[in-house]
């Protein structure tokens, strides 16, 4: 098979016009070398074909080019094309080294899991030990699960208050700690800890707008969902609310989300193994690298959605998405350096 690149810079340098015919081993097209036929207008002496493995451009003519790797071709014919066609090469042998490397990486984890499993027959759930200092319930907001369900349900989620907590919605401005907050038609998610609010993340329902709620000797557990995962297991760590309950939308289940923080060292150093899921974006990009050379895990995403959210409601297979290009290390790091 030829490789799409090689066919992408060969019609570029001849001219789709001078294309003649094609299959996947072989194209021909009109020689612009040499002017090919004189005589007949349906000669198409140059070829670009596959032969055991590698790529040649040959012209069928008293011409120049003669079995020319497409290298040659470009430099000595079309050297305007010559240096992006060598980016494009570098980059796409790049990527098929790391694809593989990171195949027999995730290959020998797998291995290594699996003889660890055979050894050690019972699991582990252990939840974060550490507390937030205070704890407290408000009970200055509205209990309407429909209007809360039905915030979740335009978004594509369920939300379940068995697990995560129930939710409120907020009519009035309110006044905590002598500051004020303007919450008038907001939906309220409380951060739980054994069954108390220890802050609370609050949503417009009709703007872009939000705010969070931590008391002062509190601010090092700005994140939702904390105290439902198990610190022995993968924790997946997402920027927003919404893009974890994504993820848990989706069949991943031990998800945290950091509000738009920065999650505290102290917390994430009880996680056993983290993998950050940052947004799609170049902020995403610049903190995955972060925390790529930190040692962490990220997610190298392969589309182009901005967040989880956005993917899920997309018809993307998050769960895949998530799985599939988990990455770290120097592979990791070079993946996202590409992007920037």
């Amino acid at each position: 098979m030829l490789n799409p690149i090689d066919i992408l810079y060969f019609k570029m340098a001849v001219g789709q016009d001078r294309i003649k015919a094609e299959t996947p081993t072989d194209i021909s097209a009109r020689c612009p070398i040499c002017g090919d036929s004189k005589y007949s207008k349906n000669k198409a002496r140059l070829h670009l074909y596959e032969r055991d493995g590698k790529t040649f451009v040959n012209c069928f003519n008293e011409c120049s080019c003669v079995n020319k790797t497409v290298f040659s071709f470009l430099r000595n014919y079309y050297p305007s094309l010559y240096d992006s066609y060598k980016r494009e090469i570098f980059k796409d042998q790049l990527k098929t080294v790391i694809d593989d490397y990171s195949s027999d990486i995730n290959k020998l984890d797998k291995s290594i899991k699996k003889s660890l499993s055979s050894v050690f027959d019972t699991e582990s759930i252990e939840t974060l030990s550490i507390k937030p200092e205070i704890l407290f319930k408000l009970n200055c907001f509205a209990d309407e699960p429909n209007t809360v369900n039905e915030y979740f349900k335009k978004r594509g989620l369920t939300y379940k208050p068995e697990i995560f907590g129930k939710c409120f919605i907020s009519k009035t401005k309110i006044t905590i700690d002598d500051k004020s907050f303007p919450l008038v038609n907001y939906i309220i998610i409380p951060l739980y800890c054994n069954d108390s609010w220890y802050g609370f993340y609050s949503r417009s329902l009709t703007e872009h707008k939000f705010f969070t709620y931590i008391p002062a000797k509190n601010v090092g557990f700005k994140v939702w969902n904390l105290y439902n995962v198990d610190v022995n297991k993968s924790v997946y760590i997402f920027e927003g609310i919404f893009d974890a309950l994504s993820a848990y939308h989706a069949g991943i289940t031990n998800v945290v989300a950091c509000c738009g923080a920065t999650i505290p060292d102290n917390i994430l150093k009880s996680f056993k193994d983290a993998v950050f899921c940052l947004d799609n974006d170049r902020t995403g990009i610049v903190n995955s690298l972060k925390y790529l050379k930190n040692g962490y895990k990220v997610v190298d995403w392969q589309n182009t959605c901005k967040d989880c959210n956005e993917m899920l409601n997309a018809g993307i297979d998050l769960k895949s998405e998530i799985l599939n290009n988990t990455v770290s290390g120097i592979l990791g790091i070079v993946k996202m350096q590409t992007k920037m």
